[in-house]
């Protein structure tokens, strides 16, 4: 009989190992790996919302909008947004969908009459993200943006964008 050694040692011991470590690692991904009827959440098919299996989650370019109140820049307003769309129904759309939103977006800042610089916290932001979304799906004429995410909204007033600039000279 031949024996099979490595390092002076049995061979066998070497393959047993092997196999054990090999069966571990199965063992432990089968156990952790959520099984193909949950969600992301833990949810089962039935009990996720209706298009939340087709939405595309997509986030513009980080946005400075001036703000101009009586015939006067005010201040600047740091925006980052995203919005979910219809990735089926998007697909038809010709016109460029971050060039709808970042429009609709600056329009909607500059004709708000309730967005008052000096009293940001009084500002509806769940009312803005509606309004948004309404204004660009009228805009594009059906259906294809479902939610606008307001990420980040700050303001910057005119005179701290002076204080910033005299520190630097």
């Amino acid at each position: 009989m031949i024996a099979l050694t490595v390092f002076g040692q049995p061979m066998i011991k070497m393959i047993l190992s092997g196999v054990w470590v090999a069966a571990l690692l199965v063992g432990s991904t089968m156990f952790f790996a959520p099984s193909e009827s949950e969600t992301h959440d833990g949810n089962q098919e039935g009990e996720k919302g209706a298009y939340f299996g087709a939405l595309d989650y997509i986030k513009i370019d980080p946005m400075s909008i001036s703000l101009i109140r009586d015939n006067a820049v005010r201040g600047y307003l740091l925006l980052n947004a995203a919005y979910t769309i219809d990735g089926k129904a998007a697909a038809a759309i010709t016109v460029p969908l971050d060039f709808v939103m970042k429009d609709v977006i600056i329009t909607s800042v500059h004709q708000s009459e309730t967005l008052d610089v000096f009293k940001l916290s009084a500002f509806d932001t769940v009312k803005f993200q509606d309004q948004l979304e309404r204004d660009i799906n009228k805009k594009l004429g059906q259906k294809i943006v479902h939610e606008v995410l307001i990420l980040k909204l700050e303001f910057i007033s005119i005179e701290d964008v002076r204080d910033m600039q005299m520190r630097r000279s």
